[in-house]
């Protein structure tokens, strides 16, 4: 089903999927009114190791690494 469905898997941790859908419905409601682009930044798969030490540095954004 995730192949062939064309499905996308979104990786979070320690949080059940309902609390997850709130959090990501009040980032939708408030993007004009919220930098959230600060909060997150996207990195490409070339760029994890770095991504994987930038995450303990403080006030660093959280990353999504994304696939070619």
């Amino acid at each position: 089903m995730v192949i062939f469905g064309n499905r996308r898997i979104i990786g979070s941790r320690h949080y059940e999927a309902s609390t997850f859908r709130g959090a990501s419905d009040l980032m939708r409601r408030t993007l004009d009114k919220y930098p959230w682009a600060g909060v997150f930044r996207k990195v490409p798969l070339e760029e994890i190791n770095e991504a994987f030490i930038q995450q303990d540095r403080p006030r660093s954004p959280a990353r999504a690494i994304v696939p070619n």
